[in-house]
C-alpha cells in the first residue's frame, strides 16, 4: 500500500501524489494475528480518506530503484511488515 501525509480534504483517495508516498507492506505471516486487517476493511479506510498511524519494522527495498525514478514512491525506506494499523476515530488512535 501506498501510504502518504496530507491535509488537504481529498474527495478522491487514489488522486494522492505517490512520488512522495511511502510504501507500508502486510505480510501473510503477521496477517495471521490480525483477523480484522480484511481487504474490505483496508478498503473501507481508504475510501473514507481516514487517518492511519502504521507500526513495523522499517527497511530498506533495494528492488525497486525505477519506483523512485517514475515517481511512484518517494523513498526506497518502507514498513514491512507491518504489525499495528491504528485509525484516528473521535480523537484517539483505535486498533484496526
Amino acid at each position: 500500500m501506498w501510504l502518504n501525509e496530507t491535509s488537504e480534504d481529498v474527495s478522491d483517495p487514489k488522486q494522492i501524489d505517490r512520488s512522495r508516498a511511502r510504501v507500508v507492506e502486510i505480510s501473510p505471516r503477521v496477517l495471521v494475528n490480525h483477523k480484522s486487517w480484511t481487504q474490505n476493511s483496508i478498503q473501507k479506510l481508504i475510501d473514507q480518506g481516514a487517518r492511519v498511524r502504521i507500526s513495523g519494522w522499517l527497511t530498506w527495498d533495494e528492488e525497486h530503484p525505477e519506483q523512485i525514478t517514475n515517481k511512484i514512491r518517494g523513498t526506497l525506506w518502507e514498513v514491512h511488515p507491518i504489525h499495528k494499523i491504528e485509525v484516528l476515530t473521535g480523537g484517539k488512535w483505535v486498533e484496526l
